[in-house]
């Protein structure tokens, strides 16, 4: 059984003597990314009919959304305190940001992954400490 798939796009865009302006929507199939997909292989060329995000963290299961309560002024806080964590690693790194958002929440650690890379990377925030780190693509291993 194949583990990873490659997506072939193609892109048709007016030309800028048209007037016409268009904003690519974020692909989901980006790098690092992990589906779960299910495959109709009853024809010559299997179709996929299904499709489920994983998590990025081994052993790849469903994603665990963060419990924030944006109500309650604890929640809040913790989830400014990941964010502002995950904004000055960033900062540090590319000297920009955007398109950073909290995807998962695990026992000891947030995931928040950064759509402003193509590689779409992933940061660990720790829940204590609030220590960021990167966490190793999928599509690396």
């Amino acid at each position: 059984m194949a583990q990873y798939l490659t997506f072939i796009f193609v892109d048709r865009w007016p030309t800028p003597e048209s007037g016409i302006e268009l904003k690519q929507a974020t692909m989901p199939y980006r790098e690092g990314k992990v589906f779960q997909f299910w495959l109709d292989v009853s024809k010559k060329l299997p179709l996929i009919v299904a499709q489920q995000e994983r998590s990025r963290i081994p052993p790849h299961d469903s994603i665990k959304h963060p419990s924030f309560n944006f109500k309650k002024t604890e929640s809040k806080k913790k989830s400014v305190c990941v964010m502002d964590a995950a904004i000055r690693f960033i900062k540090d790194e590319y000297k920009r940001v955007g398109g950073l958002f909290i995807v998962e929440e695990l026992t000891d650690f947030f995931v928040v992954e950064n759509l402003l890379d193509n590689r779409s990377p992933v940061l660990a925030v720790d829940k204590s400490t609030y220590e960021v780190r990167w966490i190793a693509s999928a599509s690396k291993r």
